[in-house]
C-alpha cells in the first residue's frame, strides 16, 4: 500500500520501492498504536472531570460563579483604572482579585474545592504521564570540532562494513500526525530536501476553550527525515552514525488566560529519531534535544527559546539497533527530526510555534 508520507528519488528501483513501502507501513502501524493509547489516556482523564464538574456544578452555583466573577472582575477594573497613563504594573492588582475570586467561590460553593483538587490531579498526571512515556530511546549525541569531525569521519571507514551516505538521499519522510484535534488552526509547512540534506520543521498552532470547567485537548506529533537502505554484510546489529548541524532552532508557547477560575498546560519538544524499517525492529529510537513543558493556573505566560541547541558546530549522533539481522538482510534506516506539541486547556488559549532547521551531513551504517 502506497504511502503519501514516504517520496523516493529516481534511483529507487520499483521492486525495492515496494518493500520499502510495506515495512513502513509495519512503523506506522506501530505509530497508530501508541496514538491510540494515548487518545484513551486524553479521554479518560477529561470524561472523569466532566463527570464531577456535573457532580458540583448545576444551574444555581454556575448563577453564582458567574456574579461572583462579575463582582471581582468589576472591582479589579475600577482599581486598575487608578493607574491609566502611569507606568505602573498592575498585575499584582490583578492576581488579587483572582485570588480573592477562587477564595470566596470556594467557600460559597459546595464541593468546589474537590473538583479543584481533581483538576489540579488532572494536570499533573497529564504532565507526569507526559514526561514518562519515553519511546524505546538508544542514543549518543555530542557536538564536535570541525577538525574531530575529520578524524571521526575518516576513522570510521577503517571498519570494512561502514557505508557512509550523502545527499542526495533516497527516501524522504514529512508528515504531521494529529493526534487529538481540538486545533482552532495548525499550520504544517516543514520541508525534507533529499538533494542538499536540509530538513526544516516550521508549525504553529493555536488551541482555544472558552468555557468553564469544559477542557479541551490537542496533540500533534511531525516527522521529518531522511532513509538510506542497507544491506548487512554479516550477521549482527546494526550501529548507525549520524552526523548532523542545527543552523536554527526555536521554540515558543504562549499560554494565555480567558477569563474565570482558568487552568492550561503545554509540552513542546524536539527529537532527533531513528528507525529501522523491518519488521523484527520496529521500535523507534530518540534522542530528546529541547523541551518547553508550561503550566498554568490563571497567570497569562510565554517562554521563547531560541538557539538553545549549538549552532556552531555539527553533532555526532549515534543509534544502536537492539536487534540483530542476518547476512543479506536488507534494511531502510530513517534518520530526522521529530516535534511534539500537546496541550490540555480550561478556560484559556494556548499559541505554539517551532522552526528548526538542520543540515544532515553523513549518514554512516556500519554492523557490530
Amino acid at each position: 500500500m502506497k504511502s503519501s508520507n514516504l517520496k523516493f528519488n529516481k534511483r529507487i528501483k520499483p521492486e525495492l520501492k515496494k518493500q520499502i513501502e510495506k515495512n513502513y507501513q509495519i512503523l506506522l502501524r506501530h505509530r497508530k498504536l501508541e496514538r491510540e493509547q494515548s487518545v484513551k489516556e486524553i479521554e479518560k482523564g477529561l470524561d472523569d472531570l466532566k463527570r464531577l464538574s456535573k457532580q458540583v456544578l448545576g444551574k444555581n452555583e454556575l448563577k453564582l460563579y458567574k456574579e461572583l466573577y462579575s463582582k471581582h472582575k468589576l472591582a479589579c477594573e475600577n482599581e486598575r483604572i487608578q493607574f491609566i497613563g502611569k507606568k505602573t504594573d498592575t498585575s499584582r492588582i490583578v492576581s488579587k482579585y483572582k485570588s480573592a475570586f477562587r477564595d470566596e467561590l470556594v467557600k460559597k460553593i459546595p464541593g468546589l474545592k474537590k473538583l479543584i483538587q481533581v483538576r489540579s490531579r488532572l494536570f499533573s498526571g497529564f504532565r507526569n504521564g507526559h514526561n514518562s512515556q519515553s519511546s524505546s530511546s538508544s542514543g549518543i549525541s555530542k557536538g564536535i570540532m570541525a577538525n574531530t569531525f575529520k578524524i571521526l569521519e575518516n576513522t570510521v571507514f577503517i571498519d570494512p562494513t561502514a557505508v557512509n551516505n550523502t545527499p542526495p538521499y533516497p527516501i524522504i519522510e514529512n508528515y504531521i500526525d494529529i493526534i487529538y484535534d481540538q486545533f482552532n488552526s495548525l499550520d504544517h509547512d516543514s520541508l525534507a530536501d533529499a538533494d542538499s540534506g536540509l530538513i526544516i520543521h516550521n508549525i504553529s498552532s493555536y488551541h482555544e476553550d472558552n468555557a468553564w470547567f469544559t477542557h479541551k485537548a490537542a496533540k500533534y506529533e511531525a516527522f521529518a527525515g531522511f532513509g538510506v537502505t542497507y544491506t548487512m554484510p554479516k550477521t549482527g546489529t546494526v550501529s548507525v552514525d549520524v552526523f548532523i548541524q542545527n543552523l536554527y532552532n526555536k521554540n515558543l508557547v504562549s499560554i494565555t488566560d480567558n477569563s474565570g477560575l482558568s487552568e492550561g498546560w503545554a509540552n513542546l519538544e524536539n527529537k532527533l529519531y531513528m528507525n529501522i524499517l523491518h519488521p523484527n525492529n520496529i521500535a523507534p529510537f530518540e534522542i530528546e534535544l529541547n523541551k518547553i513543558d508550561l503550566y498554568s493556573d490563571g497567570d497569562d505566560i510565554i517562554r521563547t527559546d531560541i538557539n538553545k541547541i549549538d549552532t556552531k558546530f555539527p553533532k555526532w549522533i549515534n543509534f544502536r539497533s537492539t536487534g540483530s539481522f542476518v547476512e543479506g538482510t536488507v534494511l531502510q534506516i530513517m534518520i530526522g527530526n521529530k516535534e511534539t506539541m500537546y496541550n490540555i486547556l480550561d478556560d484559556m488559549q494556548c499559541t505554539t510555534e517551532t522552526l528548526y532547521s538542520w543540515f544532515v551531513r553523513n549518514i554512516i551504517v556500519r554492523t557490530i
